[in-house]
């Protein structure tokens, strides 16, 4: 598999890959453009995903209107997993930008929120998402993995688990490390969004945390 590059600004007919939030702009009008990535250093608060990862399990969803204080979100946080490693405000704090960063993007107002620990192989299907605009983060684990529009066959969507669906194996991509990925689905680009799947857990020990923001009104 290859990866897009993390430079700090990388054009191609449909996505950008960027370390520089305001270079992600024209996804938002942009019709020829179906994903954004915008590429971050590594993170300072790995104890916290380690304790998330040791006492949680499943799925924890919840919404947050634009108009609400951002910090709502750091206080919901708290109160469902009470983490106690020294850097747990560093992690809420990282997960309140990213859901600004969302917001102000898609200028979304109202947003779903859903973090995951995965601890087996989620869709191994290429698919898009019936959505407006979706934000796909790992902060732990093997990273999502998608197509550039060259390297799909859509007409095979939904027939084949793999092979059919792309035309080469080694072109496809996977999402940088910590990088944040912003999809825009079949709502705003019927038959145009972007082709993506889960990534494969190697063995029964690995676990994954991701998070997604899907924005529900705009």
């Amino acid at each position: 598999m290859t990866m897009a590059e993390p430079t700090s600004l990388e054009r191609e007919h449909h996505f950008i890959v960027s370390n520089n939030i305001n270079d992600l702009t024209p996804l938002r009008d942009d019709q020829n453009l179906n994903f954004g990535v915008l590429t971050r250093d590594s993170l300072t608060f790995q104890n916290s995903i380690e304790e998330l990862l040791t006492k949680s399990s499943g799925k924890t969803n919840f919404t947050y209107c634009a108009s609400e204080d951002i910090d709502l979100i750091g206080a919901l946080l708290d109160e469902k997993f009470d983490l106690q490693s020294d850097c747990s405000l560093d992690f809420y704090s990282d997960i309140m930008n990213v859901a600004k960063m969302f917001i102000n993007l898609t200028k979304s107002k109202l947003i779903g929120i859903q973090l995951e620990v995965v601890n087996h192989s989620l869709c191994r299907f290429f698919h898009t998402d019936k959505i407006p605009y979706r934000l796909i983060t790992t902060y732990k684990g093997p990273t999502t993995e998608w197509l550039t529009n060259s390297n799909v066959n859509r007409n095979e969507l939904g027939k084949h688990l793999s092979e059919g669906v792309f035309k080469d194996e080694s072109k496809i991509q996977y999402l940088p490390e910590f990088s944040l990925g912003f999809i825009k689905g079949e709502t705003l680009l019927p038959g145009a969004s972007l082709v993506h799947r889960s990534p494969v857990l190697q063995n029964k020990n690995e676990k994954r945390l991701i998070m997604r923001m899907d924005s529900l009104e705009f």
